[in-house]
């Protein structure tokens, strides 16, 4: 890439400032008479750092000129008043056959030519282009002298604005007889419709030039969601027993159809799982409807069935827009407030929770002990999503028949209809031989996947059983 000199320019600079509490950019060897604009504002270094942007970010080319219509006029380029030589010539393209040249015909002589941009839709935008200076032999442009040889990259935001200088090179240290790629960044804070970008130089003697080609200027559209205007309707569901309608708002300047974006809805639980709600979908599809309110700006309407696989809790929503040439717009988690809360009606026991098939219970049995549990719950979630305790209670000791117990597990859940569950337990008790005869009180306690622990005194429920120990005929050998 060509090499830029700003040290020495910014020494200058800086003596300058320490008389004035702003400065004028200039060159000791310009004619004032002759050079236009001759009062250039220089912006400052971090321009290009702080708008760093990667060519994969900007989508929409707005300017590709290769000059091969011959014509400035073509594509709306101005020569300016200048006392040196600004042509389209044939010499040496980068491509094609043509390619702009700037060419010296005296001492110190100038060539300017502009090119006026609407970017008032865009955020981002960078001007590219391949250029060398010659020649570089004979004391040529990188000889005695070849500091004064300079190309610039200038920028204003509007027709009634001064020129910004972006970049410059100094000719005793550009690529010399070999084009070299550039890419310069345009100060998007002063976009507006009358932008314009400008190349301009200076050559010292008639045998050295400069020669740009393959100039584009490549944005980023302005495309926006408004924050504010992302809601969820209701804010408050029960899972798996409603719908969640989620809404917005976004502009786009550039101003195209409803069928040219693509929308992302993502969802974030208490937990940090993100979950898609849709991805990458046009209107009209999944639910998803995108209604255009005016050429620039779009309100987009999604309804959504919370899946049996989401925990219960607050939940964050994030949006994006993606445009199908390229640009996109992300409304992230931690940048709104926008969520929703699911909801779950917690299981119930009734009276008739819990039946063993014979009693008093007997700890010897080699059939085992068959268990019946009934509970209710109205969200009707999957039978997996249960766990449950059984214990028996008695007055010397307590009998831990199962424990954190579920489908996986030893239990069989099912539903039954009308949120009605039925779980089934065949035990076998371990070290019967060691339990105690007598009366227990029966604690039977579960709960769903992310809810509380539900039991059956919370519902003035009580069951008592026996359990006894006695041998059954014909078992021992």
């Amino acid at each position: 890439m060509f090499l830029s000199l700003k040290k020495p320019i910014y020494i200058y600079i800086l003596v300058l400032m320490v008389t004035s509490s702003s400065y004028l950019f200039s060159f000791s060897t310009d004619d004032e008479g002759t050079m236009h604009n001759s009062t250039i504002t220089k912006i400052n270094s971090n321009v290009d750092t702080v708008q760093e942007t990667t060519r994969a970010e900007l989508s929409q080319i707005l300017l590709s000129e290769t000059f091969e219509s011959n014509s400035f006029a073509t594509n709306g380029w101005v020569e300016e008043d200048g006392s040196g030589g600004t042509e389209i010539a044939t010499t040496n393209p980068k491509n094609g056959t043509r390619h702009l040249h700037f060419k010296g015909n005296s001492y110190n002589t100038h060539g300017y030519i502009s090119k006026v941009l609407n970017l008032s839709a865009y955020s981002r935008a960078v001007v590219e282009f391949e250029a060398y200076g010659g020649p570089s032999s004979g004391g040529g442009i990188d000889g005695p002298g070849g500091s004064e040889d300079i190309l610039w990259v200038d920028f204003r935001s509007s027709t009634t604005s001064q020129w910004t200088t972006l970049n410059y090179w100094h000719g005793a240290n550009c690529s010399k007889n070999n084009y070299r790629f550039e890419r310069v960044h345009l100060p998007s804070s002063s976009f507006t419709n009358t932008s314009a970008i400008r190349f301009r130089n200076k050559i010292s003697v008639e045998s050295e030039y400069y020669r740009v080609d393959d100039i584009k200027v490549i944005a980023k559209p302005q495309l926006e969601i408004d924050g504010n205007s992302i809601t969820t309707v209701p804010s408050s569901i029960l899972r798996y027993n409603g719908t969640v309608n989620i809404s917005g708002s976004f502009s786009d300047k550039v101003g195209f159809g409803i069928l040219d974006y693509k929308i992302t809805i993502g969802i974030k639980d208490t937990e940090g799982k993100q979950t898609l709600l849709c991805e990458n979908t046009t209107s009209g599809n999944d639910s998803l409807n995108i209604i255009q309110s005016s050429p620039e700006d779009f309100n987009f309407f999604y309804n959504w069935a919370p899946p049996q696989d989401l925990i219960f809790g607050q939940y964050d929503v994030q949006v994006l827009v993606y445009h199908r040439l390229g640009w996109k717009c992300t409304l992230s988690f931690d940048d709104n407030d926008c969520n929703f809360t699911l909801l779950s009606v917690s299981p119930y026991f009734q009276n008739e929770s819990i039946f063993f098939e014979t009693e008093p219970l007997n700890a010897l049995d080699p059939d085992g002990i068959p268990i019946t549990m009934v509970f209710h719950d109205v969200d009707e979630q999957s039978p997996d999503d249960f766990f449950m305790n059984l214990t028996l209670r008695g007055i010397e000791s307590n009998i831990t028949v199962f424990e954190s117990a579920t489908n996986l597990s030893g239990l069989n859940i099912s539903i039954t209809g009308n949120g009605t569950y039925e779980a089934t337990h065949l035990w076998y008790p371990e070290n019967p031989g060691d339990m105690i005869e007598g009366r227990y009180r029966v604690d039977l306690a579960l709960w769903e996947k992310g809810g509380p622990l539900i039991e059956m005194d919370m519902f003035n429920i009580e069951r008592n059983v026996t359990l006894v120990k006695k041998y059954v005929p014909g078992v021992l050998s």
